[in-house]
């Protein structure tokens, strides 16, 4: 089983310990298409659908409490080794039938679906009270199912809690939204923007920390995607299909591509500052293997360690003692 291991010199959770071999996405056949008549069960157990969620197999892709009260709060300062539950709550969300499909050639309408898809499961996850933070991200490369992946965790992961404190500290010091004024000010510089409507802003950001990094930051100021007016969430399913389009026909288009919707971290609100956005980082040209565990470093800063430390040094030792001696 995975647990959550406090690294005491970063000051933040990891999470420990992957079962090897319970990854249903490394199956054969494609756990994510519809089963076939007559063919091997999968994941979804119907010939056809227009979305499916299910929760995760492995441990450490349910990044929840593993019972009531498990909430993962810091240690104390003077803790080296604490440790805290990581069995949870975690969902795949599976956007089409279609293996070959992407997100960004879905027909609008479905795009639209999808965000209430995401919305419904974004407000039911935090309705749990031992969830801190509700993330919805996508890590998508040639090859792979159309899908993306939903964390529910009992704390603050550290990218999520590094932008909370920001966007606080901006509120208390001017009394507005960081994001609005980030936008407003993009808006009129124009260089950086990429595309917009009368909800929705893309862009790429002033200070982007890679390639073709995209921004699309709701004009009205939205805690979370339950604020979205019909109208908005139309928009930004028109928006968001437009960039990832953009994004598919860049130089080296099979890379990978991460998405993860900002927004506030549970749906309860209250949170000073937070701002609807997605966040879009096209990784053109680079290679085009996919890592669930990369996708949730970028989304939120959470590192997956495997091999579990323990294995880790068992083997190395092992390897030590089969290794040819050096000459003195």
């Amino acid at each position: 089983m995975s647990e959550l291991r406090w690294d005491a010199l970063r000051g933040e959770w990891l999470v420990v310990g992957r079962a090897e071999g319970d990854d249903a996405a490394a199956a054969a056949p494609c756990p994510m298409c519809p089963t076939a008549p007559g063919g091997p069960p999968t994941e979804i157990p119907l010939e056809t659908f227009e979305f499916a969620v299910f929760e995760r197999r492995s441990a450490t892709e349910r990044p929840g409490p593993a019972a009531a009260g498990a909430t993962a709060d810091a240690p104390p300062a003077a803790a080296l080794h604490a440790t805290a539950s990581a069995a949870g709550r975690g969902e795949v969300v599976v956007y089409s039938p279609s293996h070959d499909a992407t997100l960004g050639a879905l027909p609008v309408v479905a795009v639209e679906r999808l965000i209430r898809v995401w919305s419904d499961r974004y407000a039911a996850l935090s309705k749990d009270p031992d969830v801190r933070c509700v993330v919805i991200y996508e890590r998508r490369s040639a090859g792979t199912h159309p899908h993306g992946r939903i964390d529910a965790y009992p704390y603050l992961p550290p990218i999520p809690a590094r932008e909370l404190e920001r966007e606080r500290e901006y509120y208390g010091l001017t009394g507005r939204c960081l994001h609005c004024d980030l936008l407003a000010e993009e808006e009129r510089d124009g260089r950086r923007v990429v595309g917009s409507n009368d909800a929705f802003v893309a862009y790429v950001p002033f200070a982007a920390r890679h390639p073709y990094e995209l921004h699309l930051v709701a004009r009205r100021h939205l805690a979370s995607l339950l604020e979205l007016r019909p109208q908005e969430r139309l928009e930004l399913a028109m928006l968001l299909r437009r960039v990832l389009r953009a994004c598919d026909a860049l130089p080296g288009a099979t890379a990978p591509c991460t998405l993860v919707i900002r927004q506030a971290p549970v749906a309860d609100g209250g949170h000073a500052g937070a701002h609807l956005r997605i966040e879009i980082r096209p990784a053109a040209g680079e290679s085009s293997r996919s890592d669930d565990r990369d996708a949730r470093a970028a989304s939120v800063g959470v590192a997956v360690q495997t091999p579990a430390p323990e294995t880790a040094a068992e083997r190395l030792r092992a390897a030590a003692a089969d290794a040819v001696p050096l000459e003195p």
